[in-house]
Protein backbone atom coordinates (compact mmCIF):
# COMPACT_ATOMS: atom_id res chain seq x y z
CA UNK A 1 0.00 0.00 0.00
CA UNK A 2 3.20 2.61 1.14
CA UNK A 3 4.42 1.97 -2.54
CA UNK A 4 1.42 2.65 -4.28
CA UNK A 5 0.98 6.13 -2.35
CA UNK A 6 4.49 7.18 -3.08
CA UNK A 7 3.71 6.30 -6.69
CA UNK A 8 0.38 8.08 -6.24
CA UNK A 9 1.79 11.30 -4.93
CA UNK A 10 5.08 11.26 -7.45
CA UNK A 11 2.75 11.27 -10.35
CA UNK A 12 0.40 14.09 -8.38
CA UNK A 13 4.10 15.98 -8.48
CA UNK A 14 4.90 15.69 -11.48
CA UNK A 15 1.31 16.30 -13.25
CA UNK A 16 1.49 19.54 -10.91
CA UNK A 17 4.97 20.64 -12.53
CA UNK A 18 3.70 20.03 -15.83
CA UNK A 19 0.83 22.23 -15.28
CA UNK A 20 2.86 24.95 -13.74
CA UNK A 21 5.71 24.72 -16.89
CA UNK A 22 2.35 24.98 -18.95
CA UNK A 23 1.01 27.72 -16.88
CA UNK A 24 4.20 29.78 -17.46
CA UNK A 25 4.25 29.29 -21.57
CA UNK A 26 1.07 30.06 -22.34
CA UNK A 27 1.38 33.24 -20.03
CA UNK A 28 4.63 33.78 -22.19
CA UNK A 29 2.48 33.22 -26.09
CA UNK A 30 -0.63 35.63 -24.62
CA UNK A 31 1.87 38.33 -23.89
CA UNK A 32 3.77 37.50 -27.73
CA UNK A 33 0.32 37.62 -29.35
CA UNK A 34 -0.95 40.70 -27.35
CA UNK A 35 2.77 42.65 -28.28
CA UNK A 36 1.82 41.59 -32.01
CA UNK A 37 -1.33 43.16 -31.62
CA UNK A 38 -3.63 40.22 -31.95
CA UNK A 39 -6.67 41.06 -29.60
CA UNK A 40 -6.76 38.62 -26.93
CA UNK A 41 -10.30 39.16 -24.29
CA UNK A 42 -10.12 38.01 -20.84
CA UNK A 43 -13.75 36.27 -21.66
CA UNK A 44 -11.62 34.38 -24.22
CA UNK A 45 -9.05 33.27 -21.69
CA UNK A 46 -11.59 32.23 -19.24
CA UNK A 47 -11.91 29.25 -21.75
CA UNK A 48 -8.36 27.69 -21.50
CA UNK A 49 -6.45 25.63 -19.45
CA UNK A 50 -3.14 24.47 -19.04
CA UNK A 51 -4.09 20.69 -17.89
CA UNK A 52 -6.29 20.22 -21.29
CA UNK A 53 -2.99 19.09 -23.58
CA UNK A 54 -2.28 15.86 -24.79
CA UNK A 55 1.22 15.37 -23.71
CA UNK A 56 0.25 15.70 -20.00
CA UNK A 57 0.40 11.84 -19.69
CA UNK A 58 -1.22 10.94 -15.98
CA UNK A 59 -0.39 7.33 -16.76
CA UNK A 60 2.82 6.54 -18.14
CA UNK A 61 6.80 7.25 -18.25
CA UNK A 62 7.79 10.74 -18.28
CA UNK A 63 12.00 11.65 -19.83
CA UNK A 64 14.20 14.32 -20.39
CA UNK A 65 17.45 15.10 -20.39
CA UNK A 66 18.18 16.68 -16.61
CA UNK A 67 22.06 18.14 -17.93
CA UNK A 68 20.30 20.00 -20.38
CA UNK A 69 17.17 21.07 -18.75
CA UNK A 70 19.37 22.71 -15.78
CA UNK A 71 21.96 24.34 -17.96
CA UNK A 72 18.92 26.82 -19.57
CA UNK A 73 18.91 29.95 -18.79
CA UNK A 74 15.96 31.13 -20.09
CA UNK A 75 12.56 29.38 -21.42
CA UNK A 76 12.47 27.81 -24.62
CA UNK A 77 11.81 29.90 -27.57
CA UNK A 78 8.28 29.83 -29.03
CA UNK A 79 7.69 27.96 -31.88
CA UNK A 80 6.92 30.54 -35.50
CA UNK A 81 3.12 31.23 -36.14
CA UNK A 82 2.57 30.92 -39.78
CA UNK A 83 -0.80 32.23 -40.57
CA UNK A 84 -2.15 30.33 -43.11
Amino acid sequence: MLIETNHASALTLVTNAIIVWNTRYMQVIIDQLKAEGYPISDDDLAHISPCRFDHINKHGKITFNVETEWKRQTLRPLREFKNP
